[in-house]
């Protein structure tokens, strides 16, 4: 299992880093049966809060006619707070040798997220005992 994690606040960077990421992993693949792509829409439930639970049975779900899933996820900074991001760390400790993930750390769009929230200390651990690399697109400040 290959995990990504791709952080930044530059919509054009993250898009860039995600198609690389993607290319990279499906290979030769064919992305119609391998791909699947969950954004902040995915992840609202009926009464508008944000869950991960589409993102997780995404990842958990075994290959179909191919050897490999990559799953990207998309918003990942709507988890931010602790009572949303322990379903990302369970995944993390517990992946699928089948699921290839990119974890993408970045803004929501509907509603508007003006500052990127800091990724929090448990997903960032989880994420390096996993072994995953990571990829920071953010614009130098200066």
């Amino acid at each position: 299992m290959a995990l990504r994690l791709i952080l930044g606040d530059d919509p054009v960077l993250i898009g860039e880093a995600v198609s690389v990421a993607v290319d990279e992993l499906v290979g030769e693949g064919d992305r119609s049966l391998m791909l699947e792509v969950l954004t902040e829409n995915e992840y609202r439930g009926d009464d508008g809060r944000f869950e991960a639970d589409r993102l997780i049975d995404a990842a958990q779900t075994p290959p179909f006619l191919t050897g490999r899933r990559v799953v990207v996820g998309r918003h990942l900074s709507r988890f931010s707070r602790k009572d949303d991001y322990g379903p990302l760390v369970s995944l993390l400790e517990d992946p699928i040798d089948t699921t290839d993930l990119v974890l993408v750390w970045e803004k929501g769009i509907e509603p508007k997220v003006d500052r990127l929230p800091p990724l929090p200390k448990p997903i960032k651990e989880a994420f390096e005992a996993a072994g995953g690399l990571t990829v920071q697109t953010s614009v130098p400040r200066g």
